[in-house]
This record gives C-alpha cells, structure tokens and sequence, in this order.
C-alpha cells in the first residue's frame, strides 16, 4: 500500500480504496493514476535514444538524448543550462532531452589538453 496514492492491489491486481475498501470504479478517494504511476518499478532497465543533428549552417554537430523506463516513465536531466549551446551541453525546457555538441575526434582540442585538475560535484 502506498501512502501517497491510498490504494492496494489484491492478487489479480484489481485495485481498491485503502480508506473504503471499495473497488477502483466506485470510489472516490482512489487518484486517476498514469499507467506508468499504477506500476510499481525499481527503474532498472532504459531505453535511450540519440538522434544526431548536422547544423548545416554551423557544420557542428549536436546529439539529443532522451531516457525511458521500461515502464514508460521519462526521465530528466539535471544540472544543465536550458535552451542551446553550440560548444558545449544544454537541455530543452522541459528537462527531458539532453542537447550535447559533438564533433569527430581531432576536429577539436581534447577537453583535458592543457588541464591539470577537474571537479567532481557532489548532489543531495
């Protein structure tokens, strides 16, 4: 039983009203539930999809990402800067695709050329 939802699943999987004991259909305390919210998923298997863009103009390039479950729950990217960078990472508005420019390898000076040092940011 969930305490966020207040339902409970018997063993055929009809659910019911954790407050009333009634069936899905006749009661009113039971949320209207996604298909993805009614499962109950640990989140262990993805599907990711890139689509690779050439800016014709630029004649850069940029990888979109976008992440699954299994279960049909979309993830969201975190910590990067909304809207599009041509020389760097970005993500859309709405958190759920990632924007990274790319280019083949020795079109551009390797990121750690030069550098001595780089930081690991730690998260809640």
């Amino acid at each position: 039983m969930s305490k966020l939802t207040k339902y409970f699943r018997d063993e055929d999987g009809a659910l019911f009203c954790s407050k009333c004991g009634a069936e899905e259909r006749q009661c009113d305390h039971i949320p209207t539930l996604t298909k993805a919210q009614e499962k109950i998923c640990e989140h262990k298997e993805f599907n990711a999809n890139v689509n690779v863009i050439r800016l014709e103009d630029s004649g850069r390039f940029q990888a979109e990402v976008t992440i699954e479950c299994k279960c049909g729950t979309k993830f969201q990217f975190l910590g990067l800067p909304l809207g599009l960078n041509l020389s760097g990472a970005s993500m859309g508005v709405d958190s759920l695709e990632a924007r990274l420019s790319i280019a083949p390898v020795g079109e551009v000076p390797h990121p750690l050329k030069g550098v001595l040092s780089f930081t690991v940011t730690k998260s809640n």
